[in-house]
């Protein structure tokens, strides 16, 4: 009977010891499930931050640092200058500044008209573009606003 009782309170002991661990186990899970519901992005928990909170974070520190980006500028271009020289070659006078405005390399900007307008070209000394071929001046400008939408991004950030 000794025997029998001591077995009673091991069966009883492990018995509280099993309940104990499927309590744990349901509060891991319940755990589980509510990490696992989605959340709205603008909602935050105990130790997170907020969407808007962290976007205006980085908003600050762009300022702070990088100011040009940031702060759109518009710049306006001056229209090209283009003058007849001879019968078969025109000459782009502004090409420097408007590749500088541009912020662009000059050889870079060169060789895509070039390509675009299917002629033969070069650079003379004060950096003046001459081409090879009767192009007037609305070709070349729409060949700019395209070059600017292609190369520069925004278009809206230069006006011609």
């Amino acid at each position: 009977m000794l025997a029998e009782l001591k077995k009673g309170k091991k069966s009883s002991k492990s018995k509280k010891k099993k309940k104990e661990i499927e309590t744990d186990d349901n509060t891991a899970e319940q755990e589980i499930e509510a990490a696992s519901v989605p959340r709205s992005i603008t909602e935050a928990g105990d130790h997170e931050y907020s969407y808007q909170h962290l976007l205006d974070r980085i908003y600050i520190q762009l300022r702070a640092n990088n100011p040009d980006l940031v702060n759109k500028k518009r710049a306006v271009l001056r229209p090209p200058e283009v003058m007849r020289v001879g019968t078969s070659k025109i000459l782009w006078v502004n090409f420097p500044d408007i590749a500088k405005m541009m912020k662009r390399d000059p050889d870079h900007v060169f060789r895509f008209f070039l390509a675009e307008l299917g002629s033969t070209g070069s650079i003379d000394g004060n950096g003046r573009f001459m081409i090879k071929g009767k192009f007037g001046p609305k070709t070349i400008e729409s060949l700019l606003k395209k070059y600017i939408g292609k190369w520069n991004g925004i278009l809206g950030l230069f006006q011609i």
